[in-house]
């Protein structure tokens, strides 16, 4: 049977649109993501009608981070299929990285209740967790460990959510973990910070060093192992400790501002002062920072100048429990 030329062009375009999906999908296994962008920017020209090619281009677009690209394209995808579960993810993974988490909740929702998969309760999870709503996070990170027991994201993150209520079950499941994977850096941390609560420092010091070991870039690692050993007064490691982590996270405030306190502690004002200040001009809205200043100042009866960092810290969040009572005590001490 011979084809007439339409027959022939559809055969045609369709080979075209086969082929631009097999570079598409090379591209993207090779990591060349503009180039998998390139060739399904094509496709969905040819065929704009079919849901799965807007979803791949969102994965792709997102990959890039193109954020907003992307969550045009996943729209587009479940416009044109509302069942799309995959869509609704990618859709929920850029509302989460653009900052719109409730949106983000809302997406994954849909995501799961299509097509329920433990990574989209685990993303589902950790976007609920964002929103500090706890209660909602924790079921779906016991849901994804309900599909799959051995997840290893979903039981770090649970882990993550328990240590305020029941530390023992935080503990158990960060062992899960580093059982299922012995180099779990991420996971060595937090059981070392655990066993730091339950004051077992030899142990916490061990999983601290093995999470530095696994990944020395870390600052927090740094810092909860720096809290271990000032607890047990092993107060030029713990310096040590600090300091590495100020190297490491350099542009944040939080790691100058806790090694200031620990200078508070020893009585070391001039460097506590001196790394109070380098936290606030790192981070200028920084009221914590402000308010450490500002007790050392007062400490030191320089009262003028506490009440200014405290004035600041109340402008920042007016809320600031500690400053205010600080403020109100400056006050009536100079009635």
């Amino acid at each position: 049977m011979r084809l007439n030329s339409e027959d022939e062009n559809k055969k045609g375009d369709r080979s075209t649109i086969e082929d631009l999906l097999h570079r598409a999908a090379k591209a993207d296994r090779q990591g060349n993501y503009f180039e998998a962008m390139q060739c399904l920017q094509q496709v969905v020209n040819a065929e704009p009608w079919v849901s799965f090619h807007w979803t791949k281009l969102g994965y792709v677009q997102r990959d890039l981070e193109l954020y907003k690209d992307a969550i045009s394209s996943f729209e587009r995808a479940i416009e044109l299929d509302a069942t799309a579960a995959a869509a609704y993810t990618g859709l929920g993974y850029c509302l989460a990285e653009t900052g719109h988490l409730e949106e983000a909740v809302e997406a994954y929702e849909h995501a799961v209740t299509l097509e329920p998969k433990v990574t989209r309760f685990v993303f589902l999870g950790g976007a609920q967790a964002s929103l500090d709503r706890r209660s909602d996070a924790e079921a779906s990170f016991r849901r994804a460990l309900e599909i799959e027991p051995d997840y290893e994201e979903a039981i770090f993150n649970l882990a993550i959510l328990r240590q305020d209520n029941d530390i023992d079950e935080a503990e158990r499941l960060l062992r899960h973990a580093i059982s299922l994977d012995p180099e779990y850096a991420a996971a060595f941390r937090e059981l070392g910070f655990v066993l730091g609560k339950k004051e077992n420092y030899e142990e916490a010091d061990q999983a601290l060093r093995k999470a530095i070991e696994l990944d020395d870039a870390n600052p927090w690692s740094h810092l909860y192992l720096a809290t271990t050993l000032r607890v047990q007064n092993k107060m030029d490691d713990a310096e040590k400790e600090f300091i590495r982590a100020c190297e490491l996270a350099s542009t944040e405030s939080y790691p100058f501002r806790i090694l200031a306190g620990f200078y508070r502690e020893l009585g070391r004002s001039e460097d506590a002062e001196r790394f109070y200040r380098t936290a606030v001009d790192v981070d200028r809205e920084d009221a914590d920072a402000m308010y450490g200043l500002a007790r050392l100042q007062a400490e030191q009866n320089r009262i003028s100048d506490a009440m200014k960092w405290l004035d600041h810290a109340l402008m920042l969040e007016p809320d600031h429990t500690k400053a205010a009572e600080l403020k109100a005590s400056l006050c009536q001490g100079t009635d």
